[in-house]
């Protein structure tokens, strides 16, 4: 393959991994192996997500040699469990889509904490202006030929606004301690997924439908190839 050097674009080599997608004509006596064989396997990788997701702190006090070395032993610890229930592969499967699922959820809230900073923000500005009720007509045209910050147009929404600025800096002081402790909640299957199953009616489901969806998105089957 030729890459040629164009004024402002960096060359990108070419994709060395293979794809390969195909369909199965599976017979139900298969359907029902795969089904206990996605049951066990789910059982297996959303333990392990627990433990991922909530890991145990490191001693601080540990040089950075030493604690590479415990990652190294919880890590191990991990696959020789994963391995005894199924097999290395599995467990090779298991670890690394956990490790995914980690990751996206800490992209997750770094993100949400961010959302949370800028509103607080934006509450803790409003709240710091003075009302629209309490402000004469003099004063209201002079706030807008300033242009400064706008306060919120009656002391009850003022008072509602206050709470609602409570309520994110308990949120982001929750978030940032999950943060610190490299703490993370998933929900496998999907938080709104689970919210539905309170509002069946609402989302016009039965509740063997609602199971179904629920089975359905937490069923994985997955296995990584080996280089040969």
């Amino acid at each position: 393959m030729v890459l040629r050097q164009w004024r402002g674009v960096k060359p990108v080599a070419a994709p060395t991994g293979v794809t390969i997608s195909t369909r199965l004509s599976t017979t139900v006596e298969d359907e029902r192996v795969l089904d206990r064989v996605g049951d066990h396997l789910g059982r297996l990788r959303r333990a392990d997500l627990v433990r991922v997701c909530q890991p145990v702190p490191i001693d601080p006090g540990l040089d950075d040699a030493a604690r590479h070395q415990v990652r190294r032993d919880r890590l191990n610890a991990r696959k020789k469990a994963l391995t005894a229930a199924s097999s290395s592969r599995w467990a090779n499967a298991v670890i690394a889509g956990n490790a995914d699922q980690y990751r996206l959820a800490r992209d997750a809230q770094y993100r949400h904490m961010i959302g949370l900073r800028a509103a607080i923000a934006t509450l803790g500005k409003r709240l710091a202006a003075p009302t629209a009720d309490t402000l004469s007509v003099a004063q209201r045209k002079a706030r807008r030929a300033a242009k400064s910050t706008t306060g919120y147009a009656t002391q009850a929404e003022r008072f509602a606004k206050q709470q609602r600025l409570q309520h994110l800096r308990g949120e982001l002081a929750r978030v940032q301690a999950d943060r610190s402790a490299h703490r993370v909640h998933v929900v496998e299957g999907g938080k709104r997924l689970a919210t539905t199953r309170h509002h069946l009616h609402d989302a016009g489901l039965s509740v063997d439908r609602w199971r179904q969806q629920w089975d359905a998105a937490r069923y994985r089957i997955t296995a990584n190839g080996s280089p040969g």
